[in-house]
């Protein structure tokens, strides 16, 4: 860090001025422009991983565009059908790989695309980037920045680095201006330099634009070897030296805080007061371990802004590193100790191992589910009875599919799920692709490899030879790797030795089912990645370059001269081509696609075109050098040609199976002008195809598309399949949930009446004390809203492993489609909406795992269908006495009228609100009556500053508590307000208030409308004004309530109640 400006400063004595300020900083004066028609000009800095132009970024320069010119760079290769997206907002638009971040593009646009002379017609420069999720339009942001006179400003400061900020920050909120008057220049005494001035959005006056020095700077930005360079060496350096020049500045958030305000809490803050907008670095990565991130919406909807927020939700996810984001937000299995203290392979030798449990870790390279493994895993993807688990790495992954898990692979859920995946499918190695140390007796490892080798690959490549003892301990673990042809096998055989001949199965590539395929049969990806290809070729044919890796990075490829890039311009011109450039996964250097660069050319990066195969799939020829995807590429019966211009040195390096003239089915050239003569002759058609078909048969042994299938029926075949039958023996173990035990029991237990009475073995267990030997044996495993745990997922195992049907029973709060994120839908505080949150997490990953569930909702189970999850509808009923005064014993004649609400696990205080001003009106006029809140112990801040009550704690609830506590009360309320959790409600409350003599007041919402036959057996409030009504009404006449009263308590004690009951559960069970 000591040398934080040493680039700064070389660029400074270049120039001779002065770069690093003297004893006394004087910031004063500046350009007025408040009286002028500002013109802006804006050099934009965008960056994606998948060479798209984003819609918050879209979003974002929209915006800018009306403030100022917009001429856009990305640090990745763009499609034409990306930067259509900006068209209307910029004045220009570039993509190049260039490696050197934010400045790159600045630096390029500036230097090479845009120019200075047309920057200087401008009176601001703005540098902008694509980091940032727009809040606010940006009028307040220009209206206020163009009173300001200085010679440049930004967004907001900062003293301190992430490694700086706790030792070298202010202690205590400053002013900007009293930081510029008092305390730069002893931030100059401090090692390292860490003020800045954030470089996500920068605007520079005419004076700066026209320094030559500045120019110089920014022309000269280099390639660093991290971001954190980059961030020391321009960003800080940038702000220091323009502080050294005595360039004043300020910024729109003119406060300096202690700590980073973009990166924290704060930032919700700083946008409820107009800042306007959010960094995205601040969601992926959290880096400053701020509490209560996973609600980032309600948050944002907190601080005022009322939009879609999708746009955001859904870059964040595709962006962010997939272990990170996991942390943040998708992680729902509890790290419980043994993680921390033992061994992934102690942890893995105690794992219980599930035949139908396939994993699939990603690349280790690209970190993308591709090649041959993700052929293998859409073969299966809608097969309910394997578990497909995909281990991700750096890139979140999406896919389709029945019965499908994506988990980080370096987290302790990654360890947990793939220590008990029986089969494990690798791109590359054991080590590479699986990272845990796992044992290779427990698992069985498939190595299918990433295409048929035509160098020497692992055991016998040249370049390993060292590693050969190494390389033979890992191939001993292999239970079996894949080949494509019978020559294929040989060779596959010696690279894995000391594997047999009979452990290389000869099955074809599942990847090439994608080559061969139909269209429509391609994964959907597949087929978007098709479409968005034939768009950009436009009806022109493509030639394929695709050379292979090289280990020399600098050196190691060829240099096309400028002549020869001109010939070959011309020559696809002449055959309406173009040349579409496919460098290898590992290159670094960028070498092709950095000279070929036209009309004629397009970069064919695995950025944006994923899957090779697609680009197999539209090419006409292929060009490569020693690359086994001209292999491939023979499906397509198409002319290939290998330009190997570095044959002999090559060679040596990696060492071939095949001599390349025996094998290769095209020219082998060595020099350019035989490229371009055997190019030509491919184009119009001459070649030998006696002598093409002759060499594909050496490596293609299998030209359908079921390579796929057979590799599926060998790994059945080597594992004896073993075929797992229901068991009928009549036992049904019954789970529920310790802790919402008062909410949930009485479901539960008359789930277990009707069982009982039917002649099954019932057995009830909370999800904390029951243990795996539990459910050997049973029939049916019954859970009702079980949150998802270790111990959860095995016991889930355990019973479909041994034929058992898992039946999850549940309710309204599974719904994805509430909105907690929503302020005005739930009021609760962040900490509970997390709780809540977390918890419907926990629960849909339980329901997802079920055969079957139940519902106990109408509304709920339509809703449910309507997401073709398979549901069934058993309403409620409770068979049992709830308090001794239930059926027998009249309620005590009494002048009070007691009232009482149950706060329960879900319960929102917006909806008691749609009763409060009536309760509170009620008990001032009336005084025999007595209002009572019955709830969890968090519950009662809500309420008490709300309506005065009397307020009793229950965190948990048995059945014969509930009944105590209800029969003590005349009335029980239910106010809801319309939305699509209270729609979807059972009917508990209502009956298990009625066998206890309490008649129930209702909303006209959800259930209880069909439910409660108004002041007949309860009363319906039609319209949550009427509250007030509804209750005096009741109140000024007892008999009223005690009619309804009995009316409901003979209504539920009907035998044909539960007779219906009765019916609609054992449906459930004699359909499995």
């Amino acid at each position: 860090m000591k040398i934080i400006l040493l680039f700064i400063i070389y660029i400074g004595e270049i120039n001779k001025v002065k770069t690093k300020p003297g004893e006394k900083i004087h910031l004063v004066g500046g350009e007025d422009i408040s009286s002028q028609d500002i013109k802006r000009i804006c050099l934009f800095a965008g960056y994606d991983p998948d060479g798209l132009i984003d819609d918050t970024a879209v979003e974002y320069i929209k915006e800018l565009s009306k403030f100022s010119d917009i001429y856009y760079m990305a640090d990745n290769p763009v499609l034409d059908t990306e930067f259509s997206k900006i068209e209307p907002y910029v004045k220009g638009a570039w993509g190049i790989r260039h490696r050197s971040y934010d400045f790159g593009s600045w630096s390029l646009l500036a230097k090479k695309y845009v120019g200075w002379d047309k920057i200087k017609e401008y009176d601001e420069l703005l540098f902008v980037n694509d980091s940032c999720y727009l809040m606010h339009p940006l009028d307040d942001l220009f209206s206020s920045m163009s009173q300001a006179k200085c010679h440049w400003w930004g967004l907001q400061s900062t003293k301190g680095l992430y490694r700086t900020i706790n030792r070298q920050g202010v202690k205590e909120e400053i002013s900007l201006e009293d930081v510029k008057k008092e305390y730069l220049s002893k931030f100059e005494l401090q090692d390292p330099y860490d003020f800045l001035v954030g470089s996500y959005f920068l605007a520079f006056r005419k004076t700066i634009m026209s320094d030559e020095n500045f120019i110089s700077i920014i022309e000269n930005i280099f390639s660093e070897e991290n971001k954190a360079r980059t961030i020391a060496r321009y960003e800080v350096g940038l702000t220091r030296w323009l502080i050294s020049k005595n360039y004043n500045f300020t910024c729109f958030f003119n406060m300096v805080e202690p700590f980073q305000p973009v990166f924290t809490n704060f930032a919700f803050d700083m946008i409820a007061n107009g800042f306007p907008i959010l960094k995205r670095y601040f969601l992926s990565n959290n880096h400053y371990n701020e509490t209560g991130i996973e609600i980032w919406e309600r948050k944002i909807k907190k601080a005022g802004i009322d939009k879609d927020l999708s746009i955001y939700r859904n870059n964040l996810y595709r962006t962010s590193n997939s272990e990170k984001y996991y942390s943040l937000y998708g992680n729902i299995l509890e790290e419980t100790e043994e993680v921390k203290t033992l061994s992934a392979r102690k942890i893995d030798e105690e794992a219980p191992k599930y035949d139908n449990w396939w994993g699939f870790p990603v690349c280790a390279f690209n970190n993308g589910l591709n090649d041959n493994t993700r052929a293998m895993f859409e073969f299966v993807k809608n097969n309910p009875n394997i578990k497909k688990i995909i281990f991700s790495r750096k890139k979140n992954i999406k896919v389709d599919g029945n019965n499908v898990l994506v988990v980080p692979l370096k987290s302790p859920e990654g360890l947990f799920y793939i220590a008990r995946c029986k089969h494990i499918f690798l791109k590359h190695t054991i080590k590479s692709n699986v990272f845990w140390e796992l044992d290779p007796q427990k698992h069985n490892f498939y190595n299918l490899w990433h295409g048929i080798p035509l160098k020497k690959i692992h055991y016998v490549s040249n370049d390993r030879l060292h590693l050969a003892k190494r390389t033979e301990k890992e191939n001993r673990s292999l239970s079996a790797v894949i080949s494509a042809s019978n020559v294929d096998r040989l060779a596959m055989t010696a690279a894995f030795w000391p594997l047999t001949f009979h452990d290389v199965w000869l099955t074809g590539l599942p990847r090439h089912d994608f080559i061969t395929c139909a269209e429509e049969s391609l994964p959907s990806d597949f087929y978007k990645e098709l479409c968005n290809l034939k768009n950009v070729l436009r009806d022109r044919k493509l030639i394929l370059f695709a050379p292979t890796f090289r280990n020399d990075q600098e050196n190691g490829y060829y240099n096309f001269s400028k002549d020869e890039i001109d010939q070959l311009s011309a020559l696809l011109r002449e055959n309406n081509c173009v040349l579409g450039i496919r460098e290898h996964m590992a290159d670094t250097s960028g070498t092709y696609g950095s000279v070929f660069v036209g009309e004629t050319f397009i970069n064919l990066t695995e950025s944006i075109f994923k899957n090779v195969e697609i680009v197999l799939r539209c090419s006409d020829v292929v060009i490569t050098d020693y690359s086994s995807c001209f292999i491939d590429f023979l499906l397509t019966g198409r002319p290939v040609i290998s330009f190997a211009f570095d044959r002999d040195s090559y060679l040596n390096e990696r060492g071939m199976f095949y001599d390349l003239d025996w094998c290769f089915p095209g020219p082998v050239v060595t020099k350019f002008p035989d490229l371009i003569q055997s190019l030509d002759s491919a184009l119009n058609g001459t070649f030998d195809r006696d002598m093409y078909n002759q060499k594909r048969s050496i490596f293609l042994e299998y030209m359908d598309s079921k390579n796929s299938n057979r590799v599926y029926n060998k790994i059945l075949e080597y594992n004896n399949e073993i075929i797992i039958e229901k068991n009928t023996k009549g036992k049904v173990v019954f789970v529920y949930n310790h802790d919402d035990i008062d909410s949930y029991i009485f479901r539960v237990l008359s789930f277990v009446h009707i069982m009982r009475k039917n002649g099954y073995i019932c057995e009830m267990y909370n999800d904390k004390q029951i243990s795996r030997n539990v459910v050997r044996g049973c029939s049916f495993l019954f859970m009702n809203n079980v949150s998802i745990s270790k111990n959860i997922v095995d016991l889930i195992q355990e019973a479909k492993f041994g034929g058992a049907t898992v039946v999850y029973d549940t309710e309204a709060s599974i719904l994805e489609d509430i909105d907690y994120n929503d302020i005005s839908y739930c009021s609760l505080s962040d900490e509970d909406v997390i709780r809540v949150i977390n918890e419907r997490k926990k629960r849909l990953v339980c329901m997802n795992e079920a055969d079957i569930v139940t519902v106990n909702s109408k509304n709920l189970s339509e809703d449910l269908s309507n997401k073709n999850i398979r549901n069934v509808f058993v309403g409620d009923y409770s068979p049992t006495k709830t308090c001794k005064n239930n059926i027998s014993n009249e309620r005590k004649e009494e002048d009070n009228i007691n009232i009482c609400y149950f706060a329960g696990y879900t319960s929102d205080p917006l909806d008691f609100m749609e009763c409060c001003d009536a309760i509170n009106r009620i008990s001032s006029e009336f005084k025999n009556v007595k209002f009572s809140i019955v709830g969890k112990k968090y519950y009662r801040k809500y309420f008490e500053e709300n309506v005065s009550a009397d307020f009793i704690d229950r965190d948990t609830m048995s059945k014969k508590s509930y009944g105590d506590i209800i029969s003590n009360y005349d009335i029980n309320i239910l106010p809801m307000r319309d939305n699509v959790y209270n729609r979807c409600l059972g009917s508990t409350l209502v009956q298990e208030a009625a066998k206890c003599g309490v008649v129930t007041v209702a909303s006209m919402i959800g259930p209880f409308p069909t439910i409660i036959s108004d002041k007949n057996d309860g009363f319906l409030v039609k319209d949550n004004i009427l509250w007030y009504d509804t209750l005096k009404e009741i109140v000024s006449d007892k008999s009223i309530v005690k009619y309804c009263s009995n009316n409901a308590k003979n209504k539920y004690l009907d035998p044909m109640v539960e007779h219906n009951f009765s019916e609609e559960v054992l449906s459930v069970f004699k359909m499995h």
